[in-house]
């Protein structure tokens, strides 16, 4: 079988991802809705009717069980859609986004870029001795990256939030990500790091 990498998508295109969203949020309202029903019928049947307040009960637990699994999807599948620039037609996903993309966000990843180009040059020691980036891999590539976050540091420069989400899954999956996982082919990281530098300005 063969490895997955964060270039895989595992998110339908729009708009079917759109109508997804949409199916997914009235799947946990309803969910909710039959909760808390089953909840006020274990309530009022509680003294009468103690085997009906014990299944209704149970049929409560497992709605609200249900509405977590839809909310926890459909936060899944915005994450998912947040590296798709076509996908930013959509409000959910340009709300995350704009939660997402930040500052603050745009500066650690940058700061993250250089710790692994110093890390590949031997400069540095590696922060964790089970994710470690492959030398091999960024040392040809180390003028494009410090390039990515000289970009990601400065608030002058327009990044589109899908270049920050592809960058942030690469510095943070190092089982997805062709920087750690020598089981991934190498050109995975060039073509990365094309799609992250597709979102960057050019001033």
């Amino acid at each position: 079988m063969a490895l997955k990498s964060v270039l895989e998508r595992d998110a339908p295109r729009s708009p079917e991802a759109e109508a997804k969203l949409q199916i997914l949020r009235q799947q946990a309202r309803d969910f909710a809705i039959a909760s808390a029903l089953a909840f006020v019928g274990t309530a009022i049947a509680a003294a009468a009717a103690p085997r009906l307040a014990l299944a209704l009960a149970a049929a409560g637990a497992l709605t609200v069980a249900l509405c977590g699994r839809s909310v926890w999807r459909r936060r899944e599948l915005v994450a998912a859609l947040l590296l798709d620039r076509e996908a930013y037609s959509i409000e959910a996903v340009r709300h995350r986004a704009a939660r997402f993309a930040t500052t603050a966000r745009r500066h650690r990843l940058g700061k993250w870029v250089r710790t692994i180009v110093r890390v590949a040059n031997g400069e540095e020691l590696p922060a964790s001795a089970s994710a470690r980036v492959l030398p091999e891999r960024v040392q040809p590539e180390s003028e494009r990256l410090m390039r990515i976050a000289d970009a990601l540091e400065d608030d002058g420069r327009t990044i589109h939030p899908a270049s920050v989400a592809l960058m942030h899954r690469l510095l943070t999956r190092p089982g997805l990500s062709p920087l750690y996982n020598p089981g991934l082919e190498a050109d995975l990281l060039t073509l990365a790091l094309h799609r992250v530098e597709a979102g960057v300005d050019r001033t």
